[in-house]
């Protein structure tokens, strides 16, 4: 069974390994992930391609590593991929669509994701299909004007089947949310207005993820769910927590060791 504090320090391990920055914004987004795919999410272990899956469209794509790791618990992406990673694997620092992985979409240029998901939940109802489709963004990703005509979109086709979630962590590339477009909270209030199934959460709290998870996933529902879900950049390891510089720093170059930090 997923366990969020395993997903934690195999992502950490990961990115130890092989030296790859982008460590930081994997971490935010772990409990999410691992409650996703652990609890709701329908999927075939024996086929990653089967029709009837659930999509998840990882948008924030630079912050991946936690996705790669469960995507290999899972049975999903071989184990010489995670061993070869930044020395000679298929996947990359970002995400590049490979459907036999279970990866549906090539993102890290942000602003893709969304549009594509919404693209995906509307074909699918449009087909009376009955799959669900999630969405994962970043907060400073939202600054992206692609991702409110995707919004205006899945509003005026009350993609009932769409699930988006922001991982709000506050920090971006080169600075703070806050100091470049919007605030978390403004932020907030901006996409309550596309939908009533709308929560603003603790992104490391499992019981209010599922709680969120669940309306979407087990309750009839007549529009999009959202999901402003608060998280700490770098969570794990302490040189990484809430800083700017490691967006993309790998935290070996700090001195930090595996095992320094306690789950």
């Amino acid at each position: 069974m997923l366990s969020s504090n395993d997903i934690r320090k195999k992502t950490i391990a990961l990115s130890c390994r092989s030296g790859a920055g982008h460590l930081a914004p994997s971490l935010s987004s772990v409990e999410m992930l691992t409650i996703l795919f652990r609890d709701f999410l329908h999927y075939n272990l024996k086929d990653a391609k089967d029709k009837r899956r659930d999509r998840v469209v990882f948008s924030k794509g630079h912050g991946a590593y936690a996705y790669y790791v469960i995507l290999n618990e899972l049975g999903f992406l071989p184990d010489d991929e995670l061993e070869n990673f930044y020395n000679g694997a298929s996947i990359k620092g970002c995400l590049t669509q490979k459907q036999e992985y279970m990866i549906e979409a090539s993102t890290g240029s942000l602003g893709h994701g969304l549009p594509i998901a919404v693209g995906m939940a509307q074909a699918l109802k449009m087909q009376g299909q009955t799959n669900k489709v999630v969405c994962i963004v970043g907060d400073g990703e939202m600054q992206e004007g692609s991702n409110f005509e995707a919004l205006a979109l899945a509003y005026r086709f009350k993609l009932d089947n769409l699930l988006l979630i922001v991982d709000a962590n506050n920090l971006q590339a080169m600075d703070r949310v806050a100091d470049v477009g919007l605030d978390n909270d403004r932020l907030a209030k901006v996409l309550s207005s596309y939908s009533d199934n709308f929560y603003d959460i603790d992104g490391h709290n499992e019981e209010e993820l599922s709680f969120a998870f669940r309306h979407f996933f087990q309750k009839p529902n007549e529009e999009m769910s959202i999901v402003v879900a608060r998280t700490l950049k770098g969570k794990g390891v302490a040189v990484c927590e809430n800083s700017i510089a490691h967006h993309f720093r790998c935290p070996t170059q700090d001195g930090y060791m595996l095992g320094d930090e306690d789950e």
